[in-house]
This record gives C-alpha cells, sequence and structure tokens, in this order.
C-alpha cells in the first residue's frame, strides 16, 4: 500500500492508499509501540449466460497489504484517530517524543 507519513510536531498523519477495499476489511491495531495497519479484502464476481449457463467471465481477486509503524510506547490507542474515505485511509497519531523532548529542561554550562 502506498503511504505517507508526515510530521506535524506534535502529531503524525499516515496516509495510506487501499482502493477497492471496504471499511470492514481494514484492521488497525497497537501492539508495543507498534502501530500495524492490514487490509485484506476477496473478491469474486461471476456472470452466467442465461441461455448456456457457462461463464462468460469469471474474476476473482483477492488482496493483502500489512504496514507497521514504530510509534512509541507511550502512545495509547484512544489518542489515535482513524478515518476511511474514497480509498484513503487516514491516521492522526501523537508524537509524544516531540512532547517529551519540548518539555525536557536542558542545564546550560557557563565557561
Amino acid at each position: 500500500m502506498k503511504t505517507d507519513v508526515v510530521d506535524n510536531g506534535d502529531h503524525f498523519t499516515i496516509t495510506a492508499d487501499l482502493p477497492g477495499f471496504d471499511k470492514k476489511d481494514i484492521s488497525i491495531a497497537l501492539s508495543d509501540g507498534v502501530l500495524t495497519v492490514s487490509a485484506h479484502h476477496e473478491g469474486n464476481e461471476d456472470r452466467k449466460d442465461e441461455k448456456t449457463g457457462k461463464y462468460l467471465r469469471r474474476e476473482r481477486t483477492e488482496a493483502s497489504y500489512e504496514r507497521s509503524f514504530e510509534v512509541g510506547r507511550e502512545v495509547k490507542p484512544e489518542e489515535i484517530t482513524a478515518k476511511y474515505e474514497n480509498g484513503v485511509l487516514s491516521l492522526n497519531v501523537p508524537n509524544k517524543t516531540a512532547a517529551a523532548k519540548k518539555d525536557e529542561t536542558r542545564k546550560i554550562e557557563i565557561h
């Protein structure tokens, strides 16, 4: 799956192209700081000639994709938002490392 990851400072936006998939075909899981997006689709389109009963065309398609992203153990599933529209999955994931660095106090030495 073609995927873009954008660093927006306080959060990441992950955009993945999943054309031909329904929402029910897509699974998003977070485990040990790794966000996994997977999609699986089986399609079967059969048309028979009304008179002969023979297939005019028979197509069976199956597609499966999986991508994993390390997001950090501090990220909780309820902090991630997901939206699927027109074959594009969009995820917003908080950037906990940026927040930790932002709040970090640094000592300045005097020379």
